[in-house]
């Protein structure tokens, strides 16, 4: 999954499919037999769609002028293990976790696996390299906080509070997510400046830390407090990368064209930055 000493390193932990998922742990369907349909809309919502496609094609393009490494989650629901959170907040509150303490065991050893590999991909990269952690999200702040917590009412007015519009506020913009509340940025300055200015070219603006910031409880506020200016996580409104339309569906249509260009604005940034 990673090279010796890459110059770069791609984290993208959140676009993994639910379908193999559920396949492989049938306890799941039992508890959420009697809402499944709305169990599936949530890990759709949950899911940082074309995360994935952007990695990959940052990869694509970075690999004919640089060695680079990618972390890469394709078959993990997020709405049930989050691969971005600490080991105290990983697997999710979508079910009772004190009833069912086998599942709770065996999600955290799958959460485990996967953060090792995101360490062990940041500890071999090369002394001037530099890191990146894509996602995806919605593309309007809600204009309440609902919690997830066990329950099919629950699990409705979570879902009802992210994709109802009258639920929901300020069109989102590009985010990066570089500091701690009142802090001062952990990010790559260098990567920071060139990936700004390569969005504006393409009249895209961006935003810091809104609606989003490095959290306590997220590995991303650890990976970027152990290796401090070396990385950066960046945050892109899915209609940026999906079809017109399609901006507030849970399943969005992706479009090839826009993750290409986001692709090619990311990866020259990262060779500027290098050079």
């Amino acid at each position: 999954m990673t090279n010796i000493n890459p110059q770069v390193v791609l984290i993208c932990v959140h676009d993994g499919s639910h379908k193999e998922f559920l396949k492989n742990h049938p306890d799941l369907h039992e508890i959420f037999k009697d809402y499944a349909e709305i169990f599936e809309s949530y890990l759709k919502l949950e899911r940082d769609f074309a995360a994935l496609a952007l990695t990959r094609e940052i990869k694509k393009l970075l690999k004919k002028e640089i060695k680079v490494a990618s972390v890469e989650v394709t078959d993990l629901p997020r709405g049930i293990i989050d691969a971005n959170r600490t080991p105290e907040e990983a697997i999710r509150r979508v079910f009772n976790h004190e009833e069912h303490p086998e599942l709770v065991k065996k999600f955290m050893h799958t959460y485990e696996t996967i953060t090792k590999q995101a360490l062990e991909a940041l500890e071999n990269l090369s002394q001037d390299g530099l890191f990146l952690d894509i996602h995806t999200m919605i593309d309007f702040s809600p204009s309440e906080l609902v919690p997830i917590s066990p329950g099919s009412f629950a699990m409705q007015e979570y879902i009802e509070a992210r994709t109802n519009p009258d639920r929901l506020k300020e069109r989102r913009l590009v985010n990066f997510l570089t500091a701690r509340e009142n802090q001062p940025s952990l990010a790559h300055p260098g990567l920071a400046g060139n990936l700004e200015k390569g969005f504006n070219r393409d009249k895209l603006k961006v935003s810091h830390n809104d609606p989003y910031r490095l959290l306590d409880w997220t590995m991303l506020n650890h990976y970027m407090s152990k290796y401090p200016q070396k990385g950066i996580g960046i945050d892109i409104p899915i209609c940026e990368l999906s079809k017109d339309g399609e901006s507030c569906e849970i399943n969005p249509i992706l479009d090839p064209s826009k993750i290409a260009r986001k692709g090619e604005i990311i990866a020259s940034a990262i060779l500027a930055t290098l050079s």
